[in-house]
């Protein structure tokens, strides 16, 4: 009967053993996974934060690209200014030219007949002079030319 204690004292004490065995086991496995939770939590929140950097990318990627819509919406309204501005400045320069015409050929034909004056006035100054050379004016004539020269 000595025996028995000694036996359940055995058993227990075995029994104990492995449950501490046991414990230490789930232990170890806890601490194992308490660590590779925080590995894990690491790596999620580190990718969490490269998510956030490449949002905050794409997303200042946008506004300059935006920036840049607006920049060439303008440079478009300015070139379309500038387009308008210049065909008016054609048609403005069309319609001087078209009121300057009409003055410049009356100008010319104005010198022409200048011209054409000049040289019947000569011509007639000419025939004049030849004709008076030649004949003798009556002294009573007004168109006689009176010598002032003395005798």
């Amino acid at each position: 009967s000595f025996d028995l204690p000694s036996r359940s004292l055995s058993l227990a004490t075995l029994c104990c053993s492995s449950r501490v065995a046991r414990e230490r086991d789930l232990d170890g496995r806890s601490k194992e996974a308490a660590v590779t939770t925080d590995r894990e939590k690491y790596r999620r929140d580190e990718e969490d934060r490269l998510l956030q950097v490449s949002r905050d990318g794409e997303q200042q990627a946008h506004m300059r690209h935006l920036e840049a819509q607006r920049a060439v919406e303008d440079q478009d309204k300015k070139v379309v200014a500038q387009e308008a501005e210049k065909q008016a400045a054609l048609q403005r320069r069309k319609q001087v030219e078209d009121q300057e015409k009409p003055l410049l050929e009356q100008e010319v034909r104005l010198r022409e007949q200048r011209e054409s004056l000049e040289e019947k006035e000569a011509k007639l100054r000419s025939e004049a002079t030849a004709f008076h050379g030649t004949r003798t004016i009556p002294s009573t004539s007004p168109y006689r030319v009176h010598d002032t020269r003395s005798p």
